[in-house]
């Protein structure tokens, strides 16, 4: 299911792998049948200008039991 009504707002820290320095990001709090589609969509996403597709991308996906 959805994680609702949460205390505060979900944070991601990102981790550009090109410069080494991270950066703090509100992500959206998804359905778990959706995470795959959405990391997909994050490569394709227009505002990664002058990256190329192929690029390696790690991603880390955290899950937490309420």
């Amino acid at each position: 299911g959805f994680l609702v009504r949460l205390e505060r707002p979900a944070v991601v820290a990102h981790r550009d792998a090109d410069y080494g320095h991270h950066v703090l990001r509100r992500a959206a709090v998804l359905q778990l049948g959706e995470l795959s589609a959405t990391i997909w969509s994050y490569d394709l996403h227009p505002g990664l200008a002058g990256r190329k597709m192929g690029h390696d991308r790690r991603s880390l996906v955290l899950v937490v039991k309420l």
